[in-house]
C-alpha cells in the first residue's frame, strides 16, 4: 500500500466551487498485489445499528474487492464487497447461517470516477425494507439482483468484538485494488447519505463535512414538532 497521496476529490470539477468549499485532501491507494490492508478490533458496540460511508475510486475490474469486513471464522463474518462482476454486494454469515445475502443490480465498472457509497445496517427497523439501506452518490438504491432481506433485531457480526478490516476479504483474500478516501463507520446510528455528502447546484453529489443534527440528552420531550427537518432526519430519530 503506498504512501497517503492527492486524491482528485477536490470538488474541482464542481462549477465555480469556493474556497471555502469542504475538501477531502487524502486518499489511500490500495495494491491487491501487495496484500495491504487495515484491521482493528472494536470493543462491542451495537451490532445491530450502524452506517459506513466512504468514496471508492476502483482501479481493476472483474475481480472481488473486499470494502469492509469483520471476521472471527467461516461460520462468523460479514463483508461489504464489490464482486467480481463489478456488482456490490453485502452479506453477514451467523453461527453457519447466511442472513443478509444483498447484490445490486447496478455495475460499478468506471475506473475513472470516484462515487460515493452509504451503507446503512438498522435491524430494529420495524420495516424490512429499511433494514439495508445502500445510497450511491446521495441517491438511494431501488434496483437489486438479490433484494435486501434481514430479520428484525438481528445481531450482526460489525460492531462486535472481533477483527473489523479495511481492504481485505474473510480468511485473508480479495485485497481492495483502488482508492479509498473519508472512510467513516459510524456506531448506534442509521444515517442517511446527507450526513457526509450534498448535492451542488447541477445536481452533482460532493463530499461535504460530517453533519449530525445533536440528539436530546434524554429529557422527555414533546412529539409535536413543526418547522422543517434536516435532510435525512425524522421526527422520530430526533425525539
Amino acid at each position: 500500500m503506498t504512501a497517503l497521496i492527492g486524491n482528485p476529490l477536490l470538488l474541482t470539477s464542481a462549477p465555480a466551487a469556493s474556497d471555502d468549499a469542504y475538501q477531502i485532501e487524502k486518499s489511500l491507494r490500495f495494491n491487491d498485489s501487495e496484500g495491504a490492508f487495515l484491521k482493528r478490533t472494536f470493543n462491542a458496540g451495537n451490532t445491530r445499528t450502524w452506517t459506513w460511508a466512504a468514496w471508492v475510486k476502483r482501479s481493476t475490474l472483474g475481480v472481488q474487492h473486499n470494502l469492509f469486513s469483520a471476521y472471527t471464522d467461516d461460520n462468523n463474518q460479514g463483508y461489504l464487497v464489490l464482486e467480481s462482476d463489478d456488482a456490490i454486494a453485502f452479506d453477514q454469515r451467523i453461527s453457519g447461517t447466511w442472513s443478509n445475502s444483498t447484490k445490486t443490480a447496478r455495475l460499478f465498472r468506471d475506473t475513472s470516477a470516484w462515487f460515493h457509497i452509504t451503507f446503512v445496517f438498522d435491524s430494529t427497523n420495524a420495516s424490512e425494507e429499511e433494514r439495508i439501506r445502500l445510497f450511491i452518490n446521495g441517491e438511494r438504491v431501488t434496483s437489486w439482483e438479490d433484494a435486501p432481506n434481514c430479520t428484525q433485531y438481528l445481531e450482526g457480526k460489525y460492531n462486535s468484538a472481533i477483527e473489523h478490516q479495511i481492504g481485505k476479504g474473510q480468511a485473508g483474500s480479495n485485497y481492495m485494488d483502488g482508492y479509498l478516501a473519508d472512510v467513516q463507520f459510524i456506531d448506534g446510528l442509521a444515517l442517511s447519505a446527507a450526513a457526509f455528502g450534498e448535492f451542488d447546484s447541477t445536481g452533482v453529489w460532493n463530499p461535504a463535512e460530517f453533519k449530525l443534527l445533536v440528539r436530546n440528552n434524554g429529557s422527555t420531550w414533546s412529539g409535536m414538532v413543526t418547522g422543517t427537518e434536516d435532510s435525512g432526519w425524522t421526527k422520530a430519530q430526533v425525539f
